[in-house]
């Protein structure tokens, strides 16, 4: 995970809710634990990736790099950019094809949580 999201110590947090709300459940045994870490899996990784591929686009926006002329970077000429063309960018990395803002701080985890018990338990059953 790439710092330019500020939101690992979050994304630790949410998963040991979710880990622990699921190992936690009655229905969750030795013989079957190996279900609820499946689905805690199924649950938190689209999310994770999501935070990790916008952290990644955050971090390269804000540096103004790309991947494939990153030895080519000229450190002192970003330094000169203006502040207006770097918000723009970051701007692009932020928002939906509908201009919704997209940081990690808009979702709750309460839906995730009951979408890992149901899954646990419909698995289970």
């Amino acid at each position: 995970m790439t710092p330019f999201q500020a939101s690992g110590a979050g994304q630790a947090i949410e998963d040991a809710l979710i880990l622990s709300t699921l190992l936690g459940n009655p229905k969750t045994s030795l013989h079957n634990v190996h279900t609820a870490l499946e689905v805690y899996d199924e649950i938190r990784r689209p999310f994770a990736l999501d935070i990790q591929e916008r952290s990644r686009l955050n971090g390269q926006q804000a540096s103004l790099w790309k991947e494939d002329d990153l030895e080519n970077l000229d450190r002192n000429h970003v330094g000169s950019l203006e502040w207006g063309l770097c918000f723009f960018l970051l701007w692009e990395v932020w928002t939906d094809d509908d201009g919704v803002v997209l940081i990690a701080w808009t979702t709750t985890i309460d839906s995730m949580v009951k979408d890992a018990v149901g899954l646990l338990e419909e698995k289970l059953a």
